[in-house]
């Protein structure tokens, strides 16, 4: 930390990243309530002291950057607000600072100063404010390329050429850069990626850095006849022993696959045999097989117990803690075949829930008929859940990021929950109360006060929903067993 931010006046850092609205508006409610200013009297007009505060009190630019002086309010993340009797004011738009108070050209610390004193066009009130930032402008290096084991290389043929195995590339602005090296043969310029040919070479690692420094070394590489690699079998991996819970869903493929070194991924080319009788408790054995091109062949064995229902634990899977809130609706959606779990006898318990999961948990709800035509997402073909989310889509339940993808694999927010929850049953509003931390004009805020309205989620506490925080699986069973059962 600079000598220059430990004197700054007036300067609060903060975590929350400054919205850009109309200067001098009025807002009753927000997430980071300011307590009334004590308006100070100067001829008769009320006079307030206005914090300026950054999420980024001081920032560090490299010398000769573009132009970067004139954007210090969105860079710095300023925020010039006050708590009045009216509400909530805020007045950005109108904090100066001088931009040549900054030599983008030469190493420094600049501080800048940013001033507020603003009257009201009625002149009814008066703002002033005062905050200071640093900014930093540094020196551009070279960055430092160097070989790992000298400059004598030695491969084969066939060997493809990894710039990273021989030398690194380290930058003082970019860090390690050793990913961008390319490496040319002298004699004709051209990038080396395989090795075709034996004979001697003349090489060329070089590297560029984000401000343009290009640095090269140079090495001698001896290419030999291609190595004959001895053929190995295939690796193949199956969980551990495992315990599910009788009448719970086992899926013997879960989990499994198999590698070779010279075919790839051949985990389609395991077979399994032995039964799994998932509602008669007992200890199983399953036999696992697989035999790569070559015809080396491997097996390996897996221990499955299944165990019957302990009296007093209802549980269906063997994750979800007993007497846990979530307990009674995971178990009734699983015994309805709205949720199977991970087919291992685990629930997932404290996973997140993915946009994909609750397209599949919605679609099999509403029993969603099939849809023709082509996906009209680009992210989603041969995803386990293709179908469900072509369903719940074209339902307009769940929609895409605007950018014609979906990401099934993404962690739902509780936004967005809030958002399918509404459309997929088609909830009504109902009063005008809402959580305290949804601000007015997010995207979500009519779906949240729908879910308070509807008393289907009561919020983290403290009248707050915590929209921007990722949905556990558990959590999800929850606001759809509110849903469906409760309402029923």
């Amino acid at each position: 930390m600079s000598k220059y931010y430990k004197n700054m006046l007036g300067v609060a850092a903060t975590a929350v990243m400054a919205v850009t609205m109309v200067a001098g508006g009025v807002q009753a409610q927000t997430v980071d309530a300011l307590k009334v200013g004590e308006a100070a009297y100067t001829q008769g007009i009320p006079q307030y002291d206005v914090p300026i505060t950054f999420d980024k009190p001081e920032y560090t630019v490299r010398k000769g950057t573009g132009d970067v002086v004139h954007n210090l309010r969105d860079i710095l993340g300023m925020k010039a607000q006050v708590q009045t009797p009216e509400g909530l004011r805020w007045f950005e738009y109108y904090v100066n600072y001088d931009v040549n108070s900054i030599d983008i050209h030469k190493v420094g610390d600049y501080p800048v100063i940013f001033t507020l004193n603003r009257t009201d066009d009625d002149g009814r009130a008066r703002f002033v404010g005062r905050g200071e930032a640093i900014i930093h402008v540094i020196d551009s290096k070279e960055p430092v390329l160097s070989f790992k084991n000298g400059s004598e290389i030695i491969a084969h043929v066939g060997d493809k050429i990894n710039p990273a195995d021989y030398v690194t590339a380290i930058d003082a602005e970019d860090g390690d850069i050793t990913g961008l090296v390319k490496v040319f043969d002298l004699k004709t310029g051209k990038m080396l990626k395989e090795l075709k040919n034996e004979g001697k070479y003349r090489l060329q690692f070089a590297v560029n850095d984000s401000d343009g420094n290009t640095v090269d070394v140079e090495g001698t590489l001896t290419v030999l006849p291609k190595k004959q690699a001895e053929d190995q079998a295939p690796v193949l991996n199956i969980p551990g022993e495992t315990t599910i819970i009788a009448g719970t869903e086992f899926k013997a493929m879960n989990g499994v696959s198999a590698n070779d070194k010279e075919d790839g991924d051949i985990t389609s080319k395991v077979t399994y045999s032995g039964n799994v009788d998932v509602n008669t408790p007992g200890v199983y054995e399953v036999t696992y097989k697989v035999l790569d091109s070559k015809g080396h062949e491997v097996t390996a064995k897996r221990k499955v117990t299944v165990k019957g229902k302990e009296e007093g634990n209802n549980s269906v899977f063997t994750d979800v803690p007993k007497n846990h809130w979530s307990e009674n609706a995971i178990n009734y959606l699983a015994e309805n075949g709205l949720v199977k779990g991970y087919g291992d006898g685990r629930f997932g318990f404290g996973d997140n829930v993915t946009r994909g999961q609750v397209a599949s948990l919605i679609s099999r709800h509403l029993n969603l008929g099939d849809v023709q035509g082509s996906s009209i997402f680009t992210d989603t073909k041969g995803d386990m859940f293709e179908k469900d989310i072509e369903k719940v889509s074209r339902m307009g339940i769940m929609v895409g990021d605007g950018t014609g993808k979906f990401r099934s694999k993404d962690s739902l927010t509780r936004y967005e929950m809030a958002a399918v929850l509404t459309n997929a049953f088609n909830l009504d509003m109902k009063g005008n109360e809402n959580f305290v931390d949804v601000p007015k004009g997010h995207w979500a805020y009519d779906y949240t006060r729908i879910l308070y309205g509807n008393k289907i989620s009561a919020g983290t506490g403290n009248g707050e929903f915590a929209g921007d925080a990722v949905v556990k699986r558990e959590q999800y069973m929850q606001f759809l067993y509110n849903e469906t059962i409760k309402k029923a």
